[in-house]
């Protein structure tokens, strides 16, 4: 993995739920997501796999996704648990090696997991949305070590 200041393009497999779709009907509040996260949108090259309400491969500039179609009446787990097998295969088939592997939710760790074990990608798990409750606790100066 290269360091930014060196200016080298990393590939970043970006992996999560789009249930509003925001990549196709809000692409710059996506675009603003990635410059939130520090993710170097204008330098590096990013996949995106999203469990979304529609099915559709779009590709604008260096962004380019797969979006999969799923009921939220399904229980999130099986998204979960079929992204483990889906997600090597839709790398494979887009050839699309990535450096960097980031998931948005806990359980999407483990479609990470299984990529680090055949192609040796860094997997990184980011949580933006953490419980208030959650936050407070960690601000506690007691529990903190």
């Amino acid at each position: 993995m290269q360091n930014i200041k060196e200016k080298v393009p990393l590939k970043i497999l970006y992996i999560g739920y789009d249930w509003n779709n925001i990549f196709e009907n809000k692409f710059k509040e996506f675009v603003r997501r990635l410059r939130r996260d520090r993710l170097g949108e204008e330098l590096n090259e990013f996949f995106y796999i999203g469990w979304s309400n529609k099915t559709y491969f779009k590709k604008i500039n260096n962004i380019q996704t797969i979006h999969l179609k799923a009921y939220q009446a399904i229980p999130r787990l099986f998204y979960d648990f079929f992204s483990i097998f889906i997600v090597p295969l839709l790398m494979i088939k887009k050839r699309f090696k990535a450096d960097i592997f980031i998931a948005y939710d806990f359980p999407m760790v483990l479609s990470g997991l299984f990529l680090k074990f055949f192609w040796n990608i860094k997997v990184i798990l980011i949580l933006p949305n953490i419980p208030v409750k959650l936050a407070k606790i960690r601000s506690w100066p007691k529990l903190r070590s």
